[in-house]
């Protein structure tokens, strides 16, 4: 007697399990790998750690090291990048950072970072030196800009949201 495992369909049907549970594997990873990168003016050689950073996003603190202004960006249209910055760098879920802009807002201690475009975003830090921003890494060209921190973005599910 014939096992179902030992048929010519059998066989099929495990192949074209291990394929596509390859695929899949091969779709994770890929979203895994995907980065968020913290970016100034190439020029801009001051020190940048991440306490100034999560400080300048916070609106805590207002200048670069050197004294010069500092005028954080974010961009709309990617809420898994934002997300990502939020909980990595600054520590805090969207639900929060939102809601801490809104306090701040309320009680006119300051206004939250100006949400751009990523192409804006990338066009302001190559001619300003006074800018910061957070982008996808992979929309980065290199032209006249300083990566000063990387971070994972998170593998988040939309298909759940």
């Amino acid at each position: 007697m014939k096992t179902y495992k030992n048929t010519l369909h059998g066989k099929l049907i495990r192949h074209i399990g291990f394929v596509i549970i390859y695929l899949l594997t091969s779709l994770t990873t890929l979203n895994v790998m995907a980065e968020g990168v913290i970016i100034v003016h190439s020029s801009n050689t001051t020190v940048i750690n991440l306490v100034d950073v999560k400080k300048w996003y916070l609106g805590k603190k207002s200048t670069f090291t050197n004294g010069k202004k500092v005028k954080p960006m974010l961009p709309n249209e990617n809420d898994n990048l934002k997300v990502s910055f939020y909980q990595k760098v600054i520590r805090k879920s969207n639900a929060q950072y939102n809601a801490y802009w809104a306090k701040r807002v309320f009680t006119g201690k300051g206004s939250p970072p100006a949400l751009v475009s990523s192409q804006q975003i990338i066009q302001e830090v190559s001619t300003n030196t006074d800018r910061i921003g957070v982008v996808d890494a992979s929309l980065i060209d290199g032209k006249n800009i300083r990566v000063i921190q990387t971070f994972k973005l998170d593998s988040t599910n939309d298909f759940f949201k």
